[in-house]
């Protein structure tokens, strides 16, 4: 299943049924540029052009909360076993990840090594190390799928040109 938000199980259903991705307004705001927009629609993108991919980052971060923090944005994610649902609110998380959107850009370029942005404090990752090791396990399952979904160049080229917007 696609991304979608938390809301009424009514609510739910509808948005599955009709196989559209839902975002709730709060956690990932509908305006162009922003992170959570761009995630929500690489996100959906995934789950059509790679369900192999989608399926090992499910797979892998399956009950887990996951927040992620770029820039000043905070998008909070809630993974299952076929779906990931965008909260309209934080609570505690198995996993935070925090950057900014150079260091996204500079990770995509292939400027700037994972470990070397950990390093140098330009990606900061807290949670157990269980957690960490099932995050990572579904960050290379996103990559593998990533890069060889049709969607993700245009996706990344909209994310950049956007900057100064968001």
């Amino acid at each position: 299943m696609p991304p979608s938000s938390s809301s009424s199980p009514s609510d739910q259903l509808a948005a599955e049924r009709a196989d559209v991705p839902r975002v709730a307004p709060a956690a990932t705001p509908r305006a162009p540029g922003t992170f959570g927009r761009f995630l929500h629609d690489a996100m959906a993108a995934l789950h059509r052009e790679h369900p192999q991919a989608w399926a090992g980052v499910c797979k892998a971060l399956r009950s887990r909360r996951v927040t992620l923090r770029v820039d000043a944005e905070i998008v909070p994610l809630r993974f299952g076993a076929e779906q990931v649902a965008f909260t309209p609110f934080a609570p505690a998380a198995h996993v935070e990840l925090a950057t900014d959107r150079p260091t996204i850009h500079a990770l995509v370029d292939g400027e700037l090594s994972l470990e070397s942005a950990v390093r140098h404090n330009r990606l900061r990752l807290s949670g157990a190390p269980a957690d960490l090791i099932r995050f990572h396990e579904g960050l290379l399952c996103w990559l593998h799928g990533a890069v060889r979904s049709p969607s993700f160049p245009a996706l990344l080229a909209g994310f950049r040109q956007t900057e100064g917007d968001a």
